[in-house]
């Protein structure tokens, strides 16, 4: 069961999550790149995960775990798909990461550290998909 992604001013994934965006979407579960801050007072009907924690939103259990350069690091779990969009390369040490089906990554070393922990499930480099279909 893949992960679907389309490119669309960030990453568009499952056609419910955009992650690592230029703008805010309305109408999906925005997954920030970097920490925000700790409370959002504006715009509520705009849904907007940018500090760590576990939120419960559209069916969707998340985990915001931040790593190494203030880089959110995601674990997604819900609708028959578990899934990680991982940034940071320390985060993969830690025991809550685990158990995902797919790793949807950005940045170096992080392939690297997955086969050195030996961990399981399928790889997706999200900048091979930007080139692509550049």
């Amino acid at each position: 069961m893949g992960v679907q992604i389309r490119i669309d001013g960030g990453y568009q994934i499952e056609k419910e999550l955009f992650f690592g965006y230029t703008y805010t979407h309305t109408g999906l579960i925005n997954l920030s790149s970097e920490l925000g801050e700790a409370m959002r007072y504006n715009e509520p009907e705009i849904i907007i995960i940018d500090y760590p924690g576990e939120y419960d939103v559209k069916g969707r259990f998340i985990k915001a775990v931040l790593g190494k350069n203030n880089k959110l690091n995601y674990l997604i779990q819900g609708k028959n798909k578990k899934f990680g969009i991982i940034q940071s390369a320390d985060v993969l040490e830690l025991d809550e990461v685990g158990g995902m089906d797919t790793w949807l990554y950005l940045g170096e070393n992080i392939e690297k550290k997955f086969e050195q922990l030996e961990m399981e499930g399928d790889l997706i480099n999200l900048e091979t998909i930007e080139k692509e279909s550049a």
